[in-house]
């Protein structure tokens, strides 16, 4: 059935069938997730083997008719995998399920008591390969002593994990329940173990070894239970577990701190079920600080961190678990029976208290909706996941509050997104099941306004902080009195970044999507899909994406001059001591797009609303140059870029200034890099990657030169690494919209203003992550990186060194040594708040014994 693109026929998707292509009986509750427009439900058969069954969506997202879904196909894994592993298959206790890069991942147990073995099985969403089983090893759990044991009570629970923490993007989060005593017995609780699992470290057939960055301060379910003073009952009783997360927004740092970056709160929520006596218990807690020591220092809390109760489900079924979904809109929901057998729907509210801070306040389950269709509570728990359509543009399908008054109006050309809810459940035979039921839609208003940067607000966003190549003062032998007096100034040696056999290389301005969601009068989630790719979450970000920006520019070319000497009758060259950073300013003016939401059954849009901030395209992107003190090392003296002289030049700089706070970088305490003289070798540790040499097997090209010859090397790859071809600069923003005559947006780190449209009234933040790649013409596939353009030889007859060039990873804390140590000029417009610019650093060894005292003398 075709729908228009105006308001929905309500019971145009209703529909409920049993899943078309397995008849036998399902053995235990499923788990389902859509992405990369599969739909996969990974369901135990009655032998409690995991069985897989998988619909490709996109006949249906076409058609929107059921009988192009409810085409099943079927994966026998026992038939796919070794006899010796087939008994892993076993499930023992309730699934869990996530997406992420590429692949659907879904856990179970074996086994019980604490005697539990954990499974993952790593699959394709289209089921086109063979999936990948493997186990999961958490012999690595951090406890507070060897003295100590721990003891894994529950079934795993498994949510994306954001983005905002270096050791959290791009990985998956598990969260389990387990008690730990030590040998006397002395110490004994129940904890909630938050580990990290990197799909890179994925082993198929072996072993998963999940990272703890937890220090052994696992976060803490005292008194979740009723009277449970030690969280033993919890971790004991409540074993089937489901957990999800919710993210709330992004606020300025907390008064007080010591870090300016705002905090983005993201809240991990697990559902905890008893199953000898139904009950059901849910807790809370800053997923953040849950996982990563780390952020908690950014966070300001210390020690343990604790869980909070969180009010509901009240009426689950006593037949039934919970399990836990994102909506499209961004809100977590509990799918589960009630105790009139038929489905519920929950939604996750972080705070019932008015006008609380950002954070969890007395957070609660709320009625989202009830099915009165279906019913089913004797077997198995229901899960759901969201299936979008495909996207159509047509009018607003209901009146728009207009931007600059409180008039409504339908809008054209708005981008609509529709979703549509499936619920697996299993019919009176235990044949799995499913229902569709219209959810709603999401739809893009595009120029919703238009705004221009606040004054002061364009600063410099670096891509890239260099140092001039190592270059000796001239011989007086080979630049004496005689030598032409027009030499000063020349250009004594310089290289390339990014150069190659196209003429020039485009850089791409960006303005990324960290969707702003109006959730309330005073408060503004961030972020609603970026913590994930999961497309069931992404609703917002599906309408409003992101643009770009693209301009031709050639090669960044970073040359060192010579300088005349202070004193003119000393026949002697300067070297120049600056070098040199690139950047991007943003366009002097940026359209704001909104998002809204129109929910099944409604006529206006919810309050919850989106935002993205984009650059008019006719704008030029200004790119931006400009020098810097090198301070790492005094250009010129070669004896002062040896590894020994650059730690103690670094260590001293460190010692000396005053605001050594400003090098604690979202929790993470980078002083230790000064520290012990070995500046150079921690650095490249901590950023470099060895990419460069024969076998790809150094962090550094390396440079010969003598008096008669030049051994060099060039890079010329885009593809070996990362920062030669994209990424080359990915900070976030987050920009004040104000609402009001003035129509300005500010660019200035974080702003806040009030905001008055439609008479609704509060602060409105909106995040936006503001890019910078760089990548070769799209039209050609020649390679580029980092070539020696020019040397003029200055060295004397047995003068000889070596120089080694570091490419360091994208990081803010280049940004802060550059304001803190590299001397800017007053008024400089960079920004050193939020710049993550590439970092060239060099290093010189084989100084020859002549050249040293040359040098010294």
């Amino acid at each position: 059935m075709n729908i228009p693109n105006t308001n929905l026929p309500q019971d145009a998707f209703d529909h409920a069938h049993a899943l078309n292509g397995w008849n036998g009986p399902q053995g235990g509750a499923g788990v389902a997730t859509c992405y990369s427009g599969h739909v996969l439900y990974a369901v135990p058969d009655s032998n409690h083997d995991l069985q897989l069954l998988s619909s490709d969506t996109a006949a249906y997202r076409e058609s929107h008719s059921f009988a192009d879904l409810n085409h099943w196909k079927v994966t026998d894994l026992a038939k796919l995998l070794p006899k010796a592993l087939q008994a892993n298959l076993k499930v023992g206790s309730p699934l869990t399920i996530a997406s992420l890069g590429g692949y659907n991942y879904v856990f179970w147990a074996s086994g019980t008591g604490g005697g539990q073995t954990y499974h993952a099985l790593r699959a394709r969403p289209d089921l086109a390969a063979p999936p990948e089983l493997t186990t999961i090893d958490l012999s690595n759990v951090a406890l507070p002593s060897a003295d100590y044991t721990l003891a894994c009570t529950s079934n795993l629970g498994v949510v994306n994990l954001p983005d905002y923490r270096p050791d959290l993007a791009g990985k998956l989060g598990i969260v389990f329940l387990g008690t730990r005593h030590n040998s006397t017995g002395m110490s004994y609780s129940g904890r909630l173990y938050c580990l990290v699992l990197d799909p890179a470290a994925f082993v198929p057939n072996g072993r998963w070894v999940p990272q703890d960055f937890t220090q052994s301060k696992q976060t803490t379910v005292n008194y979740v239970a009723p009277g449970d003073a030690d969280g033993s009952q919890l971790a004991t009783g409540y074993t089937n577990i489901s957990a999800g997360s919710y993210t709330q927004g992004t606020f300025p740092a907390p008064a007080g701190g010591t870090n300016p970056s705002p905090v983005q709160y993201v809240q991990l929520v697990v559902v905890c079920r008893n199953p000898s006596t139904a009950d059901v218990l849910s807790l809370a807690v800053d997923l953040g600080v849950a996982f990563d020591m780390n952020y908690r220092a950014k966070a300001g809390v210390g020690g343990s961190p604790s869980a909070m109760l969180v009010t509901g489900p009240t009426t689950v079924n006593p037949n039934s678990g919970v399990t836990l979904s994102p909506a499209p809109d961004g809100n977590l929901l509990a799918t589960y029976y009630n105790a009139s057998g038929y489905v519920a729907v929950d939604a996750f509210n972080p705070s019932t208290t008015s006008d609380a801070p950002a954070g969890l306040h007395s957070p609660a389950w709320t009625s989202h909706y009830t099915s009165v269709t279906y019913k089913d509570a004797s077997h198995n728990t229901p899960c759901s996941v969201f299936v979008p359509l495909a996207a159509t543009t047509g009018p607003s399908p209901c009146p728009v509050p207009a931007a600059d008054s409180d008039q409504t109006q339908t809008y054209p050309d708005c981008l609509i997104q529709n979703f549509v809810q499936l619920t697996f459940f299993s019919n009176e035979q235990h044949v799995p099941s499913f229902y569709t039921l219209y959810w709603g839609c999401i739809f893009a208003v595009r120029g919703y306004r238009t705004g221009t940067l606040k004054p002061g607000a364009d600063r410099t966003q670096l891509t890239l902080l260099a140092d001039t190549f190592p270059y000796p003062v001239p011989s007086p032998d080979v630049w004496g009195a005689d030598s032409p007096s027009g030499m000063v100034n020349w250009a004594l040696s310089s290289y390339e970044y990014l150069v190659g056999n196209d003429q020039a290389v485009d850089l791409t301005y960006n303005m990324r999507s960290s969707v702003g969601i109006k959730a309330s009068e005073t408060t503004l989630a961030l972020g609603v899909g970026n913590q994930t790719d999961f497309e069931a979450s992404v609703g917002f970000s599906q309408v409003l994406g992101h643009s770009a920006h693209v301009r031709q520019a050639t090669s960044f070319t970073v040359a060192g001059k010579a300088l005349p000497a202070a004193d003119p009758d000393a026949q002697q060259l300067l070297i120049s001591g600056d070098g040199a950073y690139f950047g991007m300013k943003p366009p002097a003016t940026l359209y704001v797009d909104t998002a809204l939401v129109l929910r099944r059954d409604a006529t206006t849009p919810t309050g919850t609303r989106g935002a993205v901030v984009r650059p008019r395209l006719d704008d030029s992107i200004a790119a931006a140059a400009g020098d810097f003190r090198s301070y790492c090392y005094q250009p010129g003296n070669l004896l002062s870029y040896e590894p020994e002289a650059i730690g103690a030049t670094m260590k001293s700089l460190y010692d000396n200034y005053a605001h050594q706070d400003q090098f604690v970088i979202d929790g993470q305490d980078y002083g230790a890099l000064y520290s012990g003289g070995n500046y150079l070798a921690k650095v490249v540790e901590e950023f470099g990657s060895n990419v460069f040499g024969p076998n790809n097997n150094l962090p550094y090209l390396e440079y010969s030169f003598s008096e008669t010859g030049v051994q060099r090397s060039e890079y010329q790859s885009t593809t070996a690494f990362t920062l030669g071809g994209s990424a080359f600069i990915d900070g976030s923003f987050y920009t004040g919209l104000a609402w009001d005559q003035e129509e300005e947006v500010g660019l200035d780190f974080i702003v806040e203003v009030e905001a008055e449209a439609a008479a609704e009234k509060g602060f409105l933040l909106l995040g936006a992550k503001l890019s910078s790649e760089l990548g070769a013409s799209a039209t050609t596939g020649h390679d580029w990186g980092l070539k020696l353009t020019e040397f003029l030889n200055p060295l004397a007859p047995g003068e000889a060194y070596t120089v080694r060039l570091y490419l360091l990873k994208p990081s803010l804390l280049w940004s802060r040594e550059l304001a803190a140590f590299g001397q800017l000029p007053a008024g400089s417009t960079v920004d050193s708040a939020t710049s993550l610019p590439v970092r060239i650093l060099f290093s010189v060894h084989n100084i020859s014994a002549p050249l040293a005292a040359r040098l010294q003398g």
